[in-house]
């Protein structure tokens, strides 16, 4: 399928106190086009800093990160989140939803950035639609159950057709049913729509799931 993100020998790490913590040490991962892939680990292993680098919202203290072949290490903020609202998609544990925008305006919102009004609002119908939340799209998030809101999340993070999906611990603020709801509707994405799914998370199941698992610990790869 070819490398769609790959990192070399990254690092990252915090001074304080006179010491440096390091949240990653010497990270090196391949993401490939058509992947469904969980991170698991510990809390404080560094799972979602590695998870922000790679889709641009830090940046390496050294090594490199590559979208396809290309070294994004050293772009500038205005490149980067260029990129990153054109290719990456985001999915968070709390949704993330801005409470003063309807579902229709949340999910839009991404492609409203890139000035494509026309092509964004006909992509949120269809997203609204597979998703099964149409009969949604004027209500505010306050109006909708958790596992709408992650829906609709879902759906603003596909809507300007990203390369790749990055989701932190996308079920962890759901019950049971909704849950299994989510976890399902990922899997149909990476099946169905081809999409690269990497997710972090501490839902064993939801790992297990996954075609590719990888731990990480104390800031290392433990198995990939």
């Amino acid at each position: 399928m070819g490398s769609l993100i790959k990192t070399v020998s990254l690092w990252k790490s915090y001074r304080g106190g006179g010491t440096e913590a390091y949240a990653l040490r010497d990270v090196n991962i391949n993401i490939e086009r058509g992947d469904y892939l969980a991170i698991v680990g510990p809390s404080g292993a560094g799972k979602t800093t590695l998870l922000n680098i790679l889709g641009g919202l830090d940046i390496a203290t050294k090594g490199r990160v590559f979208f396809e072949g290309k070294d994004i290490s050293g772009w500038r903020e205005e490149k980067i989140s260029l990129w990153r609202n054109r290719s990456i998609g985001f999915v968070f544990q709390f949704y993330h939803l801005i409470e003063e925008l309807t579902v229709l305006e949340n999910i839009m919102l991404p492609s409203l950035l890139c000035k494509d009004t026309k092509t964004s609002f006909k992509e949120t119908r269809k997203l609204l639609k597979y998703l099964s939340v149409d009969d949604k799209s004027h209500y505010f998030p306050s109006q909708l159950s958790g596992g709408e809101k992650q829906k609709v999340a879902i759906a603003r993070a596909l809507v300007n057709e990203p390369a790749i999906v990055f989701c932190d611990e996308p079920t962890g603020n759901l019950d049971g049913v909704s849950s299994e709801k989510v976890i399902t509707l990922l899997e149909a994405l990476n099946t169905d729509k081809g999409k690269t799914i990497v997710i972090v998370t501490h839902n064993i199941e939801l790992a297990q799931r996954a075609s590719r698992v990888v731990n990480i610990k104390n800031g290392r790869i433990d198995k990939v």
